[in-house]
């Protein structure tokens, strides 16, 4: 797994994933000792640092030990205004949590949100999966990629999903 900062000094996001070699399109949850992607220590200010190269996954799953706003982005590259999906987890101090269809573009149509609240913890870990397959991106609470979804949203297929990035702030 992977064991890195996100901002705030409790603030902690572990991401991991493997490919099943029987099914190359089905990524899992990594077991214990598995190679990591990187580790990755942010400020608390909103400025992406990539977390890994995603090219060829379909999913990951992660923890994130933050009092609000995780930021996870995915995009074609590694620059903070990039063309990328931006996953909100916990924002507006754990109020909310969103997709945007780039780095903090207004809350328009293209825009999804749950209110369901609180998403995140500066106590204990909270685990979360994102999928980008089949035409959908989807986000979820838990370990098991496809259960407990509250975020969903198509895809644009001129896009690809080549990066990981996180930020706080």
């Amino acid at each position: 797994p992977v064991h890195g900062i996100l901002g705030h000094i409790v603030s902690q996001v572990e991401l991991s994933a493997w490919v099943d070699s029987d099914n190359p399109n089905l990524v899992e949850l990594c077991s214990a000792g598995a190679s990591a992607f990187a580790t990755i220590s942010t400020p608390d200010s909103y400025n992406y640092q990539t977390a890994a190269e995603v090219s060829g996954l379909m999913s990951i799953v992660f923890s994130v030990k933050t009092p609000h706003d995780a930021r996870i982005a995915l995009g074609e590259d590694e620059t903070h205004l990039g063309d990328k999906y931006e996953i909100v987890i916990g924002g507006d101090l754990n109020q909310r949590s969103l997709i945007r269809n780039l780095t903090q573009g207004d809350l328009s149509e293209d825009t999804v949100v749950s209110t369901d609240a609180p998403f995140v913890s500066d106590r204990l870990p909270k685990y979360f999966w994102l999928s980008w397959s089949f035409g959908k991106l989807r986000v979820g609470r838990e370990t098991t990629v496809g259960q407990n979804q509250f975020l969903i949203t198509d895809l644009d297929t001129d896009r690809q999903i080549n990066f990981l990035l996180v930020s706080t702030g």
